[in-house]
């Protein structure tokens, strides 16, 4: 990777990225494996579906304001333009304001119409209503979110996501001990997501003070050109990704919905080792393309995607190994018959998610429009396949219409990346990688099938599964000398 890749922060900033995606994980699992003992599966679907209702506003009122935030702001480092970048950063705290507001007076004139689609009644309503609140704060947060990723100030972008999420899912469960209803977790969302918006404001007033240079102008229609294909790919998307859970809802029970989002859970726990390389990457790129390097983008992901999947593709052979206990555990036995699915979600993820990489490659060279073709056909994937499969098998169907998307994208990624010349891999090392993973969890599962499969030896099947691997790969060596000299950074 040379001087341009950024080696000695890298690891500092992957450390803090780790560090706010893990508490975001392990809180989130908390959560629900705490409302999983207090309510039945009929209220934690419930809940399952209002954390979806702000996630689905959010993508449409967001209006993708917050990765363009980071593209620009790091494409101005790029440049050594501080006029510039304080004129987008004025830009995106205006526009992500009114955003916020457009969305959340949206949302409060829509929630009859919401609870009778989705809740069949509308005596949940006035709940709905005050999610308008919530999401005000949470498409608020996001945007200047993306204005301290585009900084590259990666500790502090962290610790923004450790308060908000630490309290959106720590203050809900401490509100509980006082009354076990679904009101008193929509206020520790509240708390949440505004503790967390204060706390990204006071850095961001701050760093515009610290910009001596005057204002200079942005336009408004470069930035929603950026920002418009990732809107309309963005709804697409989120309809990819939930197609299956709302048919879920429509076809089988309520009850199966919350075993199902359990499962879907576990699932995205794993997404916590991409998701700082997707906060990382996106601002590096952008920057190398500002200093007019892209040529240089190209050999980042090959190593980038090496190193993802180095981390990312042992962890879903475990959890998928692991499965039936981790959800006995966590969730108890009702929580079982998601076990096959979530396999099904995790080997599937594995296959495809250098994805990430190469989506972050693209949108730092401002194709942002191939989302959109990336979303449309992932969401039909989804629809045909879930329509088709879950009348007929259930949860299984489901997941196979979920892990779809996965697939969908992934090609369609690749296909644009190699088009712009953006994407290079490493085949040998993943080989060695995939090799390295799969002779894992056949060790994992003969230690679970003589220990007599017991949930309580999980950190055991763990601990074991790490150790082989690391001397598996010890001895294949799957990275190159530049590889290497990231992960020692």
């Amino acid at each position: 990777m040379g001087k341009d890749n950024h080696t000695n922060s890298l690891g500092n900033d992957g450390i803090y990225q780790y560090f706010g995606a893990g508490v975001q994980l392990v809180s989130g699992m908390v959560f629900y494996v705490v409302l999983a003992h207090i309510f039945d599966t009929s209220k934690v679907g419930l809940i399952a579906l209002f954390i979806a209702i702000i996630g689905l506003f959010n993508i449409i009122f967001s209006f993708g304001i917050g990765s363009s935030a980071q593209h620009f702001v790091s494409f101005s480092i790029g440049m050594g333009d501080n006029r510039y970048r304080k004129g987008i950063i004025y830009k995106v705290v205006l526009l992500s304001s009114l955003f916020a507001l457009v969305g959340s007076a949206c949302l409060l004139l829509l929630s009859p119409v919401i609870s009778m689609v989705f809740l069949h009644s509308t005596k949940d309503v006035n709940l709905v209503r005050f999610l308008s609140i919530i999401l005000f704060g949470y498409i608020l947060f996001f945007g200047l979110n993306g204005i301290i990723l585009g900084i590259q100030n990666f500790k502090t972008a962290a610790f923004s996501n450790v308060i908000m999420w630490g309290l959106f899912y720590a203050t809900p469960i401490f509100l509980t001990f006082f009354s076990r209803t679904i009101f008193i977790i929509v206020i520790g969302w509240l708390v949440g997501t505004y503790t967390g918006l204060f706390f990204e404001s006071f850095f961001i007033i701050k760093h515009i003070h610290g910009i001596t240079d005057v204002k200079g102008e942005f336009s408004t229609n470069e930035l929603l050109t950026y920002s418009l294909p990732l809107l309309f790919s963005g709804i697409v998307s989120y309809g990819s990704l939930y197609a299956d859970r709302f048919i879920v809802s429509g076809v089988l029970s309520i009850s199966e919905l919350g075993v199902y989002n359990f499962a879907l859970l576990l699932a995205s726990s794993i997404n916590f080792l991409s998701i700082p390389f997707n906060n990382l990457l996106m601002p590096k790129f952008s920057e190398l393309y500002g200093k007019k390097k892209r040529n240089n983008i190209a050999s980042n992901v090959r190593s980038s995607i090496t190193l993802l999947s180095f981390v990312y593709v042992p962890a879903a052979f475990g959890m998928a190994i692991l499965s039936p206990l981790i959800l006995q555990l966590l969730g108890g036995y009702n929580y079982i018959y998601g076990s096959l699915p979530l396999s099904i979600m995790m080997i599937t993820s594995a296959f495809f998610v250098s994805s990430n990489v190469m989506g972050q490659a693209i949108a730092s060279i401002r194709r942002t429009f191939f989302f959109l073709y990336s979303g449309m056909i992932a969401l039909a994937v989804n629809v045909a396949i879930s329509l088709l499969l879950i009348p007929k098998f259930g949860l299984i169907g489901a997941s196979i219409g979920f892990s779809s998307v996965s697939a969908s994208s992934f090609f369609t990624f690749l296909y644009f990346s190699i088009r712009e010349k953006i994407v290079l891999f490493d085949i040998m090392g993943l080989v060695k990688i995939w090799l390295a993973s799969s002779i894992m969890s056949m060790c994992i599962y003969l230690i679970e099938f003589f220990s007599g499969r017991n949930s309580l030896l999980i950190p055991v099947y763990i601990s074991s599964g790490l150790l082989i691997y690391v001397i598996i790969t010890k001895l294949l060596q799957p990275f190159s000398n530049s590889e290497k000299l990231l992960i020692s950074s």
